[in-house]
């Protein structure tokens, strides 16, 4: 079951995410979801919708050119209590387009099974490897596994 209750984020200090040029993102955002209803974001494209649901389960964490001030609390716990894995089990996001993580492709294939499942290493790049061949994508990636492109 998805649980999603009481995230709050909230002022002061206020939310302030920025790239490295230090220009504001989202600036001053206090927002109450309340539980058991349905939210919807709306607003055109590249006013930071995507940034700040990023932000709720701390996906915006893993990228090296955006930092977060302020507090964003679930079930009045500030999120940054709850280790990521818990966090996003309870706090998923699903993108009407499919966005990969800021990681190599070996990483964010990785992803799901290091959540679910517990295997070495070798075997993890062997399931890799199959699934890609599989899709038809191994020739055309296989010598840019650990390589991370840059937008």
């Amino acid at each position: 079951m998805f649980d999603l209750l009481h995230i709050s984020i909230i002022q002061p200090p206020c939310l302030l995410l920025w790239n490295r040029k230090y220009n504001h993102l989202i600036n001053d955002v206090n927002i109450a979801f309340p539980e058991n209803k349905i939210t919807a974001l709306i607003g055109p494209s590249g006013c930071g919708k995507t940034t700040l649901l990023k932000s709720l389960n701390r996906l915006l964490d893993e990228e090296v050119s955006a930092q977060t001030q302020g507090e964003i609390t679930f079930k009045d716990r500030s999120i940054k209590d709850f280790n990521c894995e818990t966090l996003r089990q309870k706090i998923g996001i699903v993108f009407q387009t499919p966005t990969p993580f800021p990681f190599s492709i070996e990483k964010n294939m990785a992803y799901a099974l290091d959540y679910h499942f517990t295997m070495d290493r070798q075997n993890k790049k062997t399931l890799i490897s199959e699934k890609l061949k599989l899709a038809g994508l191994y020739d055309e990636v296989k010598d840019r596994m650990d390589f991370i492109e840059k937008k």
